[in-house]
């Protein structure tokens, strides 16, 4: 079985890193349990194949996702396209207008709750791009 992994932070997916933040997060499934549903989720492979995996396999796969314990560092990237759309990502808070300052208080008010948010808050520093 071939199993196509990210080599860094930067090929995770959001939903893919909100999903490996809820698995960290039980502090009770063993350290087998975790990483075999990490592989799952970062390569798409049902559970129930990653755990038929050989002991060698396994220990290879887990060696090519050891960027996960590093911390993430990139670039903020300014503009992105998306669906055909361009789009620029506002950096500075102080730009954000009423609406958008509303929403990511509320977005925030709970510490518990901002990883599941992530994408929503993101959403809130993303607006159309406009030449001018």
């Amino acid at each position: 079985m071939k199993i196509e992994l990210p080599s860094n932070w930067s090929q995770v997916t959001l939903k893919q890193f909100q999903a490996i933040q809820a698995l960290l997060k039980d502090e009770e499934a063993d350290v087998y349990q975790k990483n075999a549903e990490i592989i799952s989720i970062l390569s798409g492979i049902d559970i129930m194949d990653v755990q038929k995996l050989s002991l060698r396999s396994y220990t290879d796969v887990m060696n090519a996702l050891q960027f996960i314990s590093q911390p993430i560092e990139n670039k903020l990237r300014r503009t992105f396209k998306l669906n055909g759309y361009k789009y620029r990502i506002l950096s500075d808070v102080y730009k954000l207008n009423g609406g958008q300052y509303i929403t990511l208080q509320h977005l925030l008010r709970d510490p518990e709750k901002v990883v599941d948010n992530m994408h929503q808050i993101m959403a809130v520093f993303v607006i159309p791009y406009e030449r001018k």
